[in-house]
């Protein structure tokens, strides 16, 4: 992942690392939580892992929005200088 400003690129990059972290964190915990057969183990760490997951979601969906806006911003600059040549 890349952005322009890098102090943003830099923080995406650590909640996102943060996010995975917690979903491994999770899982694991919800895995041995649970004294039952394997199928109820995995069921368990997947229920638990659910909420670092919705963050791995937002962080990455959040990133899309810069990149949109960065992509964006380029081509309106491309426009304003296609309508100050056209003038």
């Amino acid at each position: 992942m890349y952005l322009t400003p890098k102090y943003l690129n830099i923080i995406i990059n650590i909640l996102t690392g943060a996010a995975w972290a917690a979903v491994l964190f999770l899982f694991i915990t919800g895995f041995t939580s649970v004294h039952s057969n394997i199928f109820f183990k995995l069921l368990n760490g997947f229920v638990y892992s659910l909420f670092g997951l919705f963050f791995v979601v937002l962080i990455e969906a959040i990133y899309r929005v810069f990149k949109i806006y960065e992509y964006q911003q380029k081509e309106l600059r491309k426009l304003r200088e296609l309508v100050k040549n056209l003038d």
